[in-house]
C-alpha cells in the first residue's frame, strides 16, 4: 500500500488549454486528493491547467464542469483502489491465521478416566491441559466447584498439580458413597480458542454395614425337631453394590444340599430345610 509505486498509479489527467486575445500561457496547478480506508492512507495527485486570462463564457463552463468530472474519476477508482488493497491483506491475514490458530488451540494432555474405587479410599482423577487459555474447573454432577485449589464446601476435595504447567488433578479423600457422581474437567474459552470439557465416571463400593440372622445373635445355636420347618433371614445393610448372599453349613455351601430352599431379595436372604 505504501509502496513507491502505489502512490504513483497513474489516473487520468485533463488539460484545458483556451484561445486568449493576448496569450496561450498557461498556469499548472496541482491537485491533492488524500483518502483513508481501512487504516491505510492511499494519496492521489493530478494536474489541471487553467488559462492565465479569462476565456469564453461558454468554454470556461465547459471546463469546469469537466473538470469536476474528473475529480470525481479521481475519487472514485483511487476508493477502489484502496478498497482491493485492504481486501487483498485481510485475504493473507486469513489464509495465514487458521494455520497459526490451530496450532494454539488449547486441548487436553491427559483426560480423567472411569475410577473404581473402594468406600474410605482415596480417589485423584486427572486432568492436564496443553496450550491452556481458558480457566479450569471441576463440576460434579453439573454442579461446579469453582476455580480455586481449595473447594469451599467440600472440605475433602482440593485439585493438585501446577497450573503453569496445565495440571489440575482432583483429589478425593476418605471416599463415601456420597462421592459416588460424574464428574467433569472444563476449560473456559479465550483468546480464539473454545470451551473443551472431559467427563469421567467416579464409582464407590461399599461393603456391607452389618450383616446379621435375624432373631439370632451371632454365633447362636438353632435346636429343631426332626421334620420340623426352619426359617432364618439374613439381612445385609448399606453394600453397594448389592450383597451377594451364599448360606454355608460348616463348609458345605447349602446350593448342594438336597432338600434346602432358598429365598433371596434385594437386601437379605432366607432358607428352609424340610
Amino acid at each position: 500500500m505504501k509502496s513507491q509505486r502505489s502512490q504513483q498509479a497513474i489516473y487520468p489527467a485533463i488539460m484545458a488549454t483556451f484561445a486568449s486575445n493576448s496569450t496561450n500561457q498557461r498556469t499548472v496547478r496541482h491537485n491533492e486528493f488524500s483518502h483513508q480506508y481501512g487504516g491505510h492512507n492511499v494519496n492521489c495527485r493530478f494536474r489541471t491547467y487553467r488559462p492565465q486570462q479569462q476565456a469564453h463564457a461558454q468554454a470556461h463552463a465547459q471546463a469546469q464542469q469537466q473538470l469536476q468530472r474528473t475529480q470525481e474519476f479521481q475519487q472514485k477508482h483511487c476508493l477502489q483502489y484502496s478498497k482491493t488493497a485492504f481486501l487483498v491483506s485481510l485475504v493473507i491475514l486469513l489464509m495465514h491465521c487458521p494455520v497459526h490458530c490451530t496450532a494454539q488451540q488449547q486441548k487436553f494432555r491427559e483426560t480423567p478416566v472411569d475410577l473404581l474405587v473402594t468406600e474410605g479410599t482415596e480417589a485423584m482423577m486427572r486432568c492436564e491441559v496443553s496450550n491452556q487459555a481458558g480457566a479450569v474447573q471441576w463440576t460434579k454432577d453439573g454442579f461446579a466447584l469453582g476455580f480455586s485449589a481449595v473447594i469451599p464446601g467440600f472440605p475433602r476435595y482440593s485439585v493438585l498439580g501446577d497450573r503453569k504447567r496445565g495440571i489440575y488433578n482432583l483429589r478425593i479423600s476418605n471416599v463415601s458413597i456420597m462421592d459416588d457422581a460424574e464428574y467433569q474437567c472444563q476449560v473456559g474459552p479465550a483468546r480464539l480458542n473454545s470451551a473443551i470439557r472431559a467427563n469421567a465416571k467416579l464409582t464407590v463400593i461399599s461393603p456391607p454395614s452389618s450383616i446379621e440372622i435375624e432373631g439370632y445373635t451371632p454365633n447362636s445355636k438353632v435346636e429343631v425337631r426332626e421334620n420340623q420347618d426352619l426359617t432364618l433371614k439374613c439381612t445385609v445393610a448399606n453394600a453397594k453394590p448389592k450383597a451377594e448372599i451364599i448360606w454355608y453349613r460348616g463348609n458345605v455351601e447349602y446350593n448342594s444340599v438336597s432338600g434346602l430352599k432358598m429365598y433371596f431379595s434385594i437386601v437379605s436372604a432366607s432358607f428352609m430345610l424340610l
